[in-house]
């Protein structure tokens, strides 16, 4: 990609993002978000003992990567710490949480959505890169200009919460898995290519644990790298010793490396990390327990409608393309030119490393949320926005398909 073109798209997703930004529709999740950001001054001058870390009964509740981006932001528009709102009161009236200062003023709430759509505009510009290199052209902007007048993408992306920024690292995560592949596709012994291999597969395991940091399931971005080291291992021309040594020592240095972000931006987390994260994931479950006990009607999915509700939450009600019918057509069409060009770098066929990626992690951190058991808008980001891409590619299929029909017709005696 020339690099005017590449200004020229973040320029044109920027402007599509931070227009209206102020005039988003205000989430009561954004005041929570917003007042528990101060661990970002403890964080970056280095007050790893402050009480702010262990006082608080949430702490293992809320993820505080997204406090960082949210606190960088506003300490940028000039609001520190004592110019916080108060948490929100969950079970009080809005009246009552607006009198006690639980409601952002206008600046500030402006300057905590900032942050998360700033990361979220990186995300997209990868994300249009990756697709870009996957797909084709066609295929990235018919896709980001989707994205960008997509009512429930704008919406969920730009809010002062984690969602923005959890896609951010994950984009990060399929970026440089993508640039892992090159190394990771020669033979063990080239010269150069473990510690390339190592170095790029190293960056993805940051973002992935700063992805965990910012929510949990981004976790699940690690097991994604992790089968993607594989794939690449089977067509590696190695013996199968070799192949499980690459595999093992990869696998181990993606684990290892994401854990250790995930504890190391957390310093909630550091006096036992071993029992504070399994601490953590049961805190997450409890959490979870509690919302389905208080959910009722609607907000809550039974195994009879679950899938059917799914369905219509991610290919019509939220889709990049809002088509009943159409939608899931293009989306499978997309799903299987992909899967041909994956099968087709299993044969080496082909060498096309972003699509690998984009198939496999993206599929790692998205269709295990089709199981949610709550029917909650954002929780349906990653099955939506990953969708998304592959209803592009088969968009864009489609269109080479009849594109091709008109030219052989025309060309016709």
């Amino acid at each position: 990609m020339r690099r005017v073109e590449a200004i020229v798209v973040v320029a044109v997703i920027a402007g599509a993002f931070y227009t209206g930004l102020g005039r988003l529709p205000f989430h009561v999740d954004e005041s929570h978000w917003i007042a528990l950001s101060a661990p970002f001054e403890a964080f970056v001058s280095g007050r790893f003992s402050d009480p702010i870390w262990q006082d608080r009964q949430d702490k293992l509740v809320y993820a505080p990567v997204t406090f960082y981006v949210i606190g960088a932001a506003r300490r940028i528009g000039g609001f520190p710490p004592e110019r916080l709102n108060r948490p929100w009161r969950w079970f009080a009236p809005e009246e009552a949480n607006l009198a006690e200062g639980r409601i952002p003023e206008p600046r500030l709430l402006w300057w905590g959505r900032a942050g998360v759509t700033t990361a979220a505009i990186v995300a997209l510009f990868v994300f249009f890169r990756l697709l870009s290199r996957a797909a084709g052209r066609p295929a990235a902007y018919a896709w980001i200009a989707l994205a960008l007048v997509n009512p429930y993408l704008r919406e969920t992306l730009r809010r002062a919460m984690n969602e923005g920024a959890l896609l951010c690292f994950l984009a990060l995560v399929i970026w440089a898995t993508s640039r892992a592949l090159p190394y990771l596709d020669r033979s063990p012994d080239a010269p150069g290519a473990r510690l390339r291999a190592a170095a790029w597969l190293f960056a993805a395991a940051v973002a992935a644990g700063l992805a965990a940091q910012t929510k949990l399931n981004g976790a699940l971005a690690v097991p994604g790298v992790a089968l993607v080291v594989i794939l690449a291992s089977l067509r590696t021309p190695a013996r199968s010793s070799q192949r499980l040594r690459q595999v093992a020592l990869a696998s181990a240095l993606v684990a290892g490396v994401s854990w250790g972000t995930f504890i190391g931006a957390n310093p909630t987390l550091w006096p036992e990390p071993a029992r504070n994260t399994v601490r953590t994931v049961r805190a997450r479950a409890e959490v979870m327990k509690d919302q389905l006990l208080r959910e009722r009607g609607p907000g809550q999915l039974g195994t009879a409608d679950r899938a059917g509700l799914v369905v219509t939450r991610v290919f019509s009600d939220y889709a990049v393309v809002p088509l009943k019918v159409a939608g899931p057509i293009l989306f499978m069409t997309g799903i299987a030119a992909a899967v041909a060009g994956l099968i087709g770098w299993m044969r080496r066929t082909n060498q096309n490393h972003a699509l690998v990626s984009l198939v496999v992690v993206g599929a790692a951190v998205s269709v295990p949320l089709l199981t949610t058991p709550l029917d909650w808008p954002r929780y349906y980001l990653l099955p939506v926005f990953f969708f998304g891409l592959a209803t592009a590619v088969g968009l864009a299929w489609l269109a080479g398909r009849v594109r091709q029909a008109v030219r052989g017709t025309q060309g016709a005696p």
